[in-house]
């Protein structure tokens, strides 16, 4: 146990030395390069797992096949495609509070709403439409026509595109009269819901259906890490924007519309490539 408990002390002091180092280095770095680093890495990971079946023994060890390499590909490429998701659902807790505040007439009688309980309406919402949808995607998967996971995450994102149409209509009642009725808000939440319920519970199984067993963990990583360049980019989504001279409530509901055809585009494709998981 002291051994352990200095191995761990050793690492966690030089992990801060190594931040410490090349912390100043990597913030400068353009998201871009960032991301680039980051999908390197991946790979490497994952063809060093593939090199290194080939040079041990054992069933665990075995090559990955053509079929498990597609799999894979469907992973990362619907991986891909969340950032588009999270990237503007993750407003909900920056750009769209700050509009609660500040843009949104939060009266109900003589009641002043607090900004901050808009952000209840989600877990509400799912709260209420969890079951609803649990029953939905089981009667859809039973059917023979039925909507594939790649083709529900389209939708999905569809969905949310459709929000920030509606949130876009809310901040023109803004610009006009001052400040917003908190139905569009409400609705906005609702619509995300709908649209988070669509990807997110069906993201995560795909993940673990599709995976090879030796590498779950590596995938639901890359899963996650793809949903930290999300957060990341919702944080400077509106800095960006601005930059560029352009609409941000234009944006937020033309990327994920966009990305949601595309994804419905390319379903047959990756449909195959997941040889009937999904």
């Amino acid at each position: 146990v002291l051994v352990w408990a200095v191995g761990v002390a050793a690492f966690a002091v030089g992990l801060v030395a190594l931040y410490g180092l090349v912390g100043p280095i990597w913030s400068d770095l353009p998201t871009v390069v960032k991301v680039i680093v980051g999908v390197v890495l991946i790979t490497g990971a994952i063809f060093g797992l593939r090199a290194r079946g080939k040079k041990e023994g054992g069933e665990a060890n075995y090559p990955l096949t053509l079929e498990e390499w597609q799999r894979i590909a469907v992973i990362m490429i619907l991986s891909v495609f969340v950032i588009f998701f999270w990237a503007g659902f993750e407003q909900a807790g920056g750009t769209m509070n700050l509009f609660a505040y500040e843009q949104t007439d939060r009266h109900i009688g003589s009641w002043e709403m607090p900004a901050t309980w808009f952000q209840g309406f989600n877990p509400l919402f799912i709260f209420i439409l969890a079951p609803i949808f649990s029953v939905i995607w089981g009667w859809n998967d039973k059917q023979s026509w039925g909507l594939s996971t790649p083709a529900k995450m389209g939708v999905g994102m569809i969905v949310l595109g459709l929000g920030f149409v509606v949130m876009y209509f809310g901040q023109q009642e803004a610009n006009t009269v001052g400040k917003a009725s908190l139905v569009w808000l409400v609705m906005v939440y609702f619509i995300h819901t709908v649209g988070e319920l669509c990807l997110s519970p069906i993201g995560l199984s795909m993940v673990t259906k599709l995976s090879p067993v030796r590498i779950v963990s590596l995938m639901m990583g890359v899963w996650f890490a793809c949903t930290a360049v999300a957060d990341y980019l919702s944080g400077r989504m509106e800095e960006i924007v601005h930059h560029l001279g352009f609409d941000l409530w234009v944006v937020l509901f033309t990327i994920p519309i966009g990305a949601g055809m595309v994804l419905l585009a390319i379903t047959p494709v990756l449909k195959k490539w997941m040889h009937g998981r999904g």
